[in-house]
């Protein structure tokens, strides 16, 4: 709607967005396979610029090493957003630091492909750019989620409580685990809950 606001013509066709104006043609193209083989999933060679959000913090280093390896050899830009670093609750308990722990040593637990980064994503990514000398551009994108934002309080609290009890093997320490939970959805029913997630974005290229 809004490119049409702006004078594009849009088309939309299978997973590719296209946008003509005149003689300039934006062209987006929706990446649904695995984006680990991206040379075999699309022409790089086509592309000025690669967006990724959400989802670098899911890598091993070991594939986000690989990844950037594909992006280097095709001299591609790339924007990834949304690269998790922390969370903060607001009032603050002594028992967040332990869920916290909790949540992000899910993130980070042994799977097939190896360990995800999590939390260590911004750290790896730039010490990498800066071993294959990719100049890159790093700023803050944290959510700032007000009190009122109940639904978005609940949904962060919903996927904390999938990842934390996971960890968790005794019944005492589910039961604790739950009264923290009941406690701070007791603070977004009043609007007394805000809370920040700290993330990343980073904009590289040769």
């Amino acid at each position: 709607a809004h490119a049409k606001k702006e004078g594009y013509e849009v088309e939309v066709s299978h997973n590719s967005l296209y946008l003509n104006k005149a003689a300039k043609t934006i062209s987006i193209q929706v990446v649904r396979e695995s984006f680990l083989e991206l040379d075999t999933v699309l022409d790089l060679n086509t592309f000025d610029l690669l967006t990724a959000g959400a989802v670098f913090d899911l890598l091993s280093e070991s594939l986000l090493e690989k990844l950037l390896r594909t992006i280097q050899k095709h001299k591609i830009a790339c924007l990834t957003t949304i690269n998790y670093e922390g969370i903060e609750f607001i009032p603050a308990q002594e028992s967040d630091e332990i869920y916290i722990r909790y949540y992000e040593t899910h993130m980070v637990r042994p799977q097939p492909f190896g360990h995800s980064l999590g939390p260590h994503t911004s750290y790896a990514l730039s010490r990498l750019l800066d071993q294959y000398k990719i100049k890159f551009i790093q700023g803050e994108s944290n959510w700032d989620i007000d009190a009122p934002s109940q639904k978005m309080h609940n949904f962060l609290l919903n996927y904390m409580e999938e990842g934390v009890t996971a960890m968790l093997s005794d019944k005492k320490t589910k039961a604790e685990f739950q009264t923290w939970l009941s406690e701070k959805r007791s603070l977004v029913k009043q609007q007394q809950l805000q809370q920040i997630v700290y993330h990343s974005d980073f904009f590289f290229h040769q």
